[in-house]
């Protein structure tokens, strides 16, 4: 498999087996799909932006996704690989990124027409689920690209947490709520890059009927840990200790700690 670098031209082959020279943007959502930007001749048409040392143009506007096995080898003239300036490769992400944007608008505004198409239909509730997803999007941005963690935290194993789960999909447990850090996943070269397993809880007294969610005592009250919930999540997700009334953290005790492990053993090893 070829090495892909951002902002290196490259050979590619379309749907059809024709050649063309593409700008590998970035990696996507799906495996082994790529983004790329079409490098041809200025047709003097379209928005494009010019490649220092060459005579092609890049056409940002026709980013488009391909698989990255469809790439057939670098771009080299002079036996050097070409590679866009840094300011262009930003200027072209820039374009790529705001036409994302603009369909992320679009999708929405779809979703207000349909609404509006059926005013019979009455959802008072869906207005405050669009608001809620759409303040998470950015909030969730913000979270990704503006938190930085200078230094590992001293998370305490089997200790309980506020974390930001976000706003997720049909019944996923969502919102800031308290977890249980049930194992760590430490990057010893950058802070950024840790992550916890975590088992959410809920104080909701139906949890009781499933087997999956075992009790606590938090504060004087039960709450449950949500095996079934399990997930993995960034370090920045937390946002700080769950303190009893007391002013203590609070940490999950040994025998509670033995039992949920028995159902997670049950529930992810004997089930499969």
């Amino acid at each position: 498999m070829i090495m892909l670098f951002h902002g290196n031209i490259y050979h590619f082959k379309d749907s059809n087996g024709e050649a063309h020279l593409c700008m590998y943007l970035c990696d996507t959502n799906i495996k082994k799909m790529i983004c790329i930007v079409p490098v041809d001749e200025n047709d003097h048409i379209s928005n494009t932006i010019p490649i220092t040392g060459m005579k092609k143009v890049l056409f940002p506007e026709r980013a488009k996704e391909i698989n990255r096995s469809a790439i057939i080898k670098e771009l080299k003239i002079k036996g050097k690989t070409v590679t866009v300036d840094y300011l262009v490769f930003l200027t072209v992400s820039e374009i790529v990124l705001s036409k994302l944007l603009k369909k992320t608008e679009q999708t929405y505004k779809n979703l207000s027409h349909t609404r509006f198409s059926n005013p019979d239909k009455k959802n008072y509730i869906l207005t405050e689920d669009y608001y809620k997803y759409l303040t998470w999007f950015d909030f969730k941005t913000k979270l990704q690209f503006e938190k930085h963690i200078n230094t590992q935290p001293g998370l305490l194993q089997y200790g309980i947490y506020w974390a930001e789960i976000g706003r997720n999909i049909g019944s996923e447990l969502e919102k800031l709520r308290p977890v249980l850090l049930y194992r760590k996943c430490v990057s010893s070269i950058d802070p950024n890059q840790s992550s916890y397993i975590v088992i959410p809880l809920t104080s909701k007294g139906r949890a009781a009927r499933y087997y999956t969610n075992h009790p606590i005592i938090l504060d004087g009250k039960t709450s449950y840990v949500k095996i079934n919930d399990m997930k993995r999540i960034s370090i920045k997700r937390i946002v700080q200790p769950y303190v009893d009334s007391g002013g203590n953290n609070v940490v999950v005790n040994k025998e509670d700690i033995d039992a949920i492990k028995k159902i997670i053993k049950k529930y992810y090893v004997d089930f499969h």
